[in-house]
């Protein structure tokens, strides 16, 4: 094999290998939510949260999920409104591989029946959306369409963001 051949599959070797460690390196690195969103006080205007949960049954196993649906909204300047900006400001997030494919992702599953979606309204009529399927994953809107897939860091943050929806939930008033 000649010098120029072996140059030649080593310059791509070495650019699929800085390909590779690229790759892995934006899989792996953690992003706050606000990167994908931005959630800024001045210009997230009301916030809605949605929780579906399972209801634990008194020592039985039901055959179907008997889920149960409920919503919360606040505005700014609303109880709890800082408090809820607060806990999804301390989320992080890892991508998925998913997010590189060049067509949109229109469905995502968990393996939990428990979810909370989270859409903001802001203050020049735009939406945007984030849902968290359990404790693990989330998925946001995409700029191509469909979802961005996000994996948690921390499980803590769906506890926390359940944990304040249902102090919230249970003191609003239902019609």
């Amino acid at each position: 094999m000649s010098v120029w051949k072996k140059r030649l599959v080593m310059g791509l070797l070495g650019l699929l290998a800085v390909i590779l460690a690229a790759a892995l390196c934006w899989r792996f690195w953690a992003h706050p939510l606000s990167r994908f969103l931005p959630l800024e006080q001045k210009t997230v205007d009301r916030i809605s949260v949605a929780c579906i949960w399972d209801p634990p049954e008194s020592g039985q196993v039901p055959l179907e999920p008997n889920l149960e649906v409920g919503t919360v909204t606040v505005s700014a300047g609303q109880p709890g409104y800082a408090e809820l900006l607060d806990i999804l400001d301390r989320s992080r997030f890892r991508q998925d591989f998913r997010n590189l494919l060049p067509w949109p992702i229109y469905k995502v599953s968990s393996d939990g029946s428990d979810a909370i979606s989270v859409k903001f309204f802001w203050r020049d009529n735009t939406t945007s959306n984030i849902s968290f399927l359990g404790s693990s994953l989330g998925e946001t809107d995409s700029e191509k369409g469909g979802f961005l897939i996000l994996h948690l860091l921390d499980s803590q943050t769906f506890q926390e963001l359940s944990d304040w929806f249902f102090q919230y939930w249970a003191s609003t008033p239902t019609a």
